[in-house]
């Protein structure tokens, strides 16, 4: 089986990344700023759950993993698609 070629990979991710923000103006038109976050956020989360399904893993157990988890999603994840929307 042959590997993927770059640039095809790279033109998958741009269109990904781009879709997103067509997604958000799109969204913003029905929904508050908060809910098209929320809702990126929420299908985010059943994506890499899935992944984790399929890879056989489990979530993390510890309680210093999930604070520091929570505060790398609140920073890096809710903040900016919320100030995304607004924008």
């Amino acid at each position: 089986m042959r590997p993927v070629p770059w640039q095809a990979r790279l033109s998958l991710l741009a269109a990904i990344w781009g879709l997103s923000f067509l997604f958000i103006k799109v969204g913003d038109e029905a929904l508050a700023p908060l809910q098209v976050a929320l809702g990126r956020t929420m299908l985010g989360t059943a994506t890499l759950l899935l992944v984790l399904a399929a890879r056989g893993e489990h979530l993390p157990r510890g309680r210093r993993t999930w604070l520091h988890l929570a505060v790398a999603a609140l920073l890096f994840n809710a903040v900016p698609f919320t100030l995304f929307s607004y924008g």
